[in-house]
């Protein structure tokens, strides 16, 4: 007999695999469609007799892709809000928890990816792994500002949906042999920025108990809603609506909605545009304030990043050149607040620095180190000294292995350590990805038993010698460097960082 749980909305049936059961596409909240688009999440409605829970539910409707593989594959649908549920066994366990959030610029993603398969993180630490979808995009961050709140549209839906994720988390996962009160929260991209936002949302107190942050971008800053109002009066414009007119929303077609967001943004390079606000409710204060003020989850952390995060973003080609100039004029057009003379400057240091470390130091190479340091790198740095100067457990990486892809022209790039982390090496094109052979499944085993150390104590070291993983702090800067060859070094690539206090 197929394994079965009973939830508080009904039954469902599983999937016995080896070593472990899957529970995929359980409900964890009602379709938000019809009058329910831009509403906070219901919980979902009881059904009888048993929900055969073996496949994925349809994934959120996907914007425009900006990276290769970024955008789901199959079925898409506003009614989108499933979790799935790897378990090693239906028993009184109690085994730690831990729950991803998938990235993808709060625009594409989906926990259906054969990368954020959870069987091999949940069979090689006995423990259990929950992935789920939320709502992107316009239908999940759109904010419309007063008008928009008179007819109940939040503009953090898709952040509402997370937190009712981990919600059904905490009231269901017993049953699935997991401990409600030992919960992981960790993601990756937008999905570690959310991680993030999550400590300094009231509403999600008590919902995790420590957080694991992969290339989190800006997560102390969120956008002003003025800002986010000014990009919705702009979809609404291409759907030939006024802001006063928002409830309209509600009866256009989703694919209308999709377009006009596509239309609304600049360029897919920019990343995010439609993301969380600060809205006075989900997270009603910046983060940076509420952690100053020592508000916010007190809970350990991991965070790091990956070397060369953009090399995803902006592929190097054979005609990788531009006039030095031009890059300072494009950095300052992509958010970097400087004057051309400091941007120079930041891009000479980050040249000796790569230089000296053996790394692309060519003009168009430093390009794109500085942008993707801006964009999660040094906010990550920032985020570890505000936490670890909190007086809290704080853990730093740094993801070094060089992608073989593209003769390693991608190099440390983002969401590279991904399938590292899940242990999804045969996931598809991954062996061209991320590569294959003994050192490469080390790496793997490596940085799972660090994650399941984590979730297990606290302490990401626990499973090595003592002393091999230290906690962070603003004076060493001890940090663990995932490569073939694993170490700890003090201060990885400093003059970089250092550079950004002269910018």
């Amino acid at each position: 007999m197929s394994p079965r749980v009973q939830t508080v909305s009904g039954v469902v049936e599983g999937e016995a695999r080896t070593r472990h059961v899957a529970f995929l596409g359980i409900p964890y909240a009602a379709p938000p469609t019809g009058a329910r688009r831009f509403l906070a999440p219901a919980p979902p409605s009881p059904w009888t007799g048993v929900r055969e829970a073996r496949a994925f539910g349809p994934s959120a409707i996907q914007g425009e892709s900006f990276a290769p593989g970024s955008r789901a594959e199959g079925a898409t649908s506003e009614d989108c809000l499933f979790l799935n549920v790897y378990t090693p066994a239906i028993d009184a366990g109690r085994r730690p928890v831990l729950v991803f959030i998938h990235g993808g610029a709060f625009i594409v993603g989906s926990s259906s990816a054969p990368l954020y398969d959870g069987g091999p993180l949940a069979v090689s630490g006995d423990q259990v792994v929950v992935t789920f979808n939320y709502r992107l995009g316009v239908f999940g961050y759109l904010c419309l500002g007063e008008p928009g709140e008179r007819w109940g549209a939040t503009p953090n839906a898709g952040a509402l949906d997370q937190i009712a994720a981990l919600t059904w988390v905490k009231t269901h996962i017993d049953r699935f042999g997991g401990d409600p009160g030992n919960v992981t929260l960790f993601g990756e991209s937008a999905g570690a920025t959310s991680a993030l936002h999550l400590m300094a949302a009231p509403s999600a107190r008590g919902l995790f108990h420590r957080v694991i942050a992969e290339s989190p971008s800006n997560a102390l800053t969120l956008q002003e809603p003025a800002t986010g109002v000014r990009l919705a009066e702009e979809i609404l414009s291409h759907l030939g609506l006024a802001l006063a007119d928002s409830e309209k929303l509600r009866d256009l077609p989703a694919e209308a909605l999709r377009e006009a967001q596509i239309k609304a943004r600049r360029r897919p390079s920019d990343l995010f545009a439609v993301c969380p606000v600060i809205d006075g409710r989900t997270v009603p204060r910046q983060p940076r304030d509420v952690f100053a003020e020592g508000g916010g989850a007190r809970v350990p952390l991991v965070i790091g990043t990956n070397r060369d995060e953009w090399n995803l973003f902006e592929l190097p080609t054979p005609t990788d050149a531009d006039p030095f100039p031009a890059l300072v004029s494009e950095l300052q057009a992509r958010g970097l607040p400087a004057p051309p003379e400091a941007i120079q400057g930041l891009l000479e240091d980050y040249r000796r620095s790569r230089r000296e470390h053996g790394l692309p130091h060519h003009d168009r190479a430093l390009f794109r180190a500085v942008l993707g340091d801006l964009r999660f790198r040094i906010p990550s740095i920032r985020f570890a000294e505000a936490h670890a100067e909190r007086g809290l457990p704080t853990y730093a990486y740094l993801f070094t292995y060089e992608s073989p892809a593209l003769r390693g022209a991608l190099g440390a790039c983002h969401a590279l350590e991904l399938p590292f982390v899940f242990g999804t090496l045969d996931a598809p094109l991954q062996d061209r990805f991320a590569g294959k052979g003994e050192r490469v499944e080390a790496l793997s085993k490596s940085m799972m038993q660090s994650w399941t150390a984590f979730a297990r104590s606290g302490n990401p070291g626990g499973h090595i010698p003592e002393g091999a993983w230290p906690p962070f702090d603003a004076s060493e800067r001890l940090t663990r460097i995932f490569d073939l060859t694993m170490r700890t070094e003090g201060a990885p690539l400093d003059a970089e960082r250092r550079a950004w206090t002269r910018a």
